[in-house]
């Protein structure tokens, strides 16, 4: 747990606050409250109370002030409308708005202005401090950006942005990214210019967390860079801003061996300018300390892969021997009407998967396009419509869903299903059905940075159950044994994978892990009139009911062994090994809807557990 764990903190803490000081706090005004608990607010040696609705969205410490930006939403009326107050270690009194600057990022200058860097501007909100509100436009394309400040005073802003190409149809790989910083006392001059350099980064680099800056002092600056080639190319890097002509740059800490660079920060301390970043291989933040004259000398030394990947995959298989526990009800107003037990087989869950790219391309769009047009050539024989079709459906644009570390990964998985359901109703005697199914299902995730992945599933399976039915009343109408009930899922799911983490950021390692998957879908109940007559002695009006909602999560546990072959540039394979937990609870329908009471009901509510060992077999490049 601890590799990963800091990757997926990290982000939301430091949009809380970036490294917020100790002296800002909300915190519970009385430590043995348990519900609706008022808070206070400590801003240096002032406190404030707040109810438990307030939130801390932004603190900010310098040497001679702190501050402290709350969120508190107030019902006016039949609307809710949030109230944003901002404190400060001074005086008692505190500035309020219902408007703030969002974006990118964003701090408290030392006089109390809210600094927002998005994609397109620097905005400052000034009201909170008797000041007017500015923009300052950015050049476009930009990927990054990060608002600082040294505790001196000083308001530090840096961005990233995509170079114009040289030529009109230069490759997309081939693009460059160029690094801007400056102050807010600097931008606020007339004809003031953004420091700049270019960096090492690529189209298809990491983004997200990887900038930081602060101010050395006299107009000098120094920021820091995670620079993500490829797996053995990556790392963080020091850009030293002595003057609009003279910029150094070198690498920390940098290794094939681990990953360093992710939710950089850069500090000022007598004198030194000290560098930190999470180690992701180790799941330990580390820092470096360098003198000035350190940092004016420091050199950028290439890698021997010093180019992005044209082509990067990933194949995986794998395989748990499966064990299926599932209980399934109806139940009115808390009293149990029916259930079925199931004794299912043990079998193996088997999925295979991939993903990639080359050049520009994402490998899995490229089969579905192919497969779509397979399906369009088939199905229509006008050559005019089949040309149509492709220019328009199939060949859709991908381009601003996978950018930067963004692949698409398809996922196929089967389990047999089948086993022993035995069901009862009421007090009746138990009956059993003996039956066989398959259970089948699919993915379309977006794999990201950092090992985290989002996307959707969809499954399909039969499973004879119990279905109960409810009158326009809610009561209890009856219950049957449907044989050919089936249900079918569609949803959203966000998780985190080792194995593609691995694959991405790191060369030869070998760790314990934990992945974990949260979602959330719809689930089609498949049932007819023939159960609903088995069940109340009727076909007479309509099943309502028949979509309700599904939870579900997986955790596992395991150990990854990955080794590459680098005189292939990076050909390698990975077996990840451990045991998984899958949790899917579908909950009851409880249909309100007017429209719906003029017939009856499905009453179902299930929970399944599926869990064993496995093991994941890849081949990476």
């Amino acid at each position: 747990m601890k590799y990963w764990i800091p990757i997926l903190t990290a982000a939301v803490l430091l949009t809380i606050s970036n490294y917020s000081a100790a002296s800002v706090t909300l915190k519970k005004a009385h430590k043995d409250c348990s519900k609706n608990c008022s808070q206070t607010l400590t801003v240096g040696n002032k406190s404030f109370r707040y109810n438990h609705k307030a939130s801390l969205k932004l603190s900010s410490s310098y040497n001679s002030i702190e501050w402290a930006l709350i969120s508190l939403p107030v019902k006016q009326n039949k609307r809710t409308v949030t109230y944003y107050y901002l404190h400060n270690s001074k005086n008692r009194k505190r500035f309020s708005t219902t408007e703030i600057c969002r974006g990118l990022d964003r701090d408290i200058s030392v006089v109390g202005e809210l600094v927002c860097i998005d994609r397109n501007s620097v905005n400052v909100l000034g009201k909170f401090s008797g000041r007017r509100d500015a923009k300052y436009p950015l050049l476009q394309n930009v990927e990054a950006a990060v608002v600082d400040h040294y505790k001196g005073g000083v308001i530090n802003l840096a961005y990233i942005s995509k170079d114009e190409p040289e030529f009109e149809n230069a490759d997309e790989l081939e693009s460059t990214y160029s690094l801007y910083v400056t102050d807010l006392n600097n931008i606020k001059r007339k004809n003031s210019n953004w420091f700049k350099t270019q960096t090492n980064l690529h189209k298809n680099s990491d983004f997200s967390n990887i900038l930081a800056v602060n101010s050395r002092g006299d107009g000098k600056y120094s920021a820091a860079v995670y620079e993500w080639i490829n797996p053995y190319n990556k790392g963080l890097v020091a850009y030293n801003f002595m003057s609009f002509d003279n910029v150094s740059s070198g690498k920390i800490n940098s290794s094939e061996l681990h990953n360093y660079g992710f939710n950089p920060n850069v500090e000022m301390n007598n004198g030194k300018v000290i560098f930190s970043a999470l180690n992701s291989s180790t799941g330990d933040r580390q820092q470096f300390t360098y003198s000035n004259s350190e940092l004016n000398k420091m050199s950028y030394k290439q890698h021997e892969f010093a180019n992005a990947s044209y082509i990067e995959f990933m194949f995986g298989a794998g395989f748990q021997p499966s064990s299926w526990s599932v209980s399934q009800d109806v139940s009115v107003n808390d009293q149990l009407k029916a259930k079925t037990e199931y004794d299912m087989n043990t079998n193996v869950l088997t999925s295979y998967y991939m993903q990639g790219r080359w050049g520009d391309s994402q490998l899995a769009v490229s089969l579905l396009q192919n497969k779509a047009k397979e399906k369009v050539n088939h199905a229509i024989d006008n050559d005019l419509i089949q040309e149509v079709v492709k220019e328009y459906v199939v060949q859709y644009d991908y381009h601003g869903l996978f950018s930067g570390a963004s692949t698409l990964r398809l996922v196929y998985g089967s389990l047999n299903a089948g086993g022993i359901a035995s069901y009862q109703i009421g007090n009746e005697p138990e009956s059993q059905y003996e039956f066989e199914s398959k259970r089948v299902s699919y993915k379309v995730l977006v794999m990201s940075e950092k090992g985290m992945y989002w996307g959707g599933y969809h499954s399909n399976y039969d499973s004879p159950s119990m279905v109960g039915f409810v009158n326009e009343n809610g009561n209890f109408a009856g219950a049957a044994f449907d044989e050919n009930f089936r249900l079918s899922k569609l949803g959203m799911v966000l998780g985190y994978d080792e194995g593609w983490y691995g694959n991405r950021y790191e060369t030869d390692y070998n760790r314990w892990y934990i992945s974990g998957e949260v979602g959330l879908g719809g689930v089609r109940l498949h049932t007819d009139k023939d159960t609903l007559f088995d069940a109340i002695g009727t076909r007479d009006g309509d099943i309502n009911g028949k979509t309700t909602i599904e939870f579900n999560g997986t955790l596992d546990v395991g150990y990854i062994w990955q080794r590459r072959i680098k005189s292939l540039r990076g050909l390698g394979m990975s077996v990840l090994a451990g045991y998984k937990l899958q949790y899917e609870y579908i909950n009851k329908n409880t249909d309100d809807d007017d429209d719906l009471n003029d017939g009856w009901t499905i009453n179902y509510a299930r929970q399944d557990m599926i869990h064993g060992p496995y093991i994941n077999l890849n081949v990476i490049f």
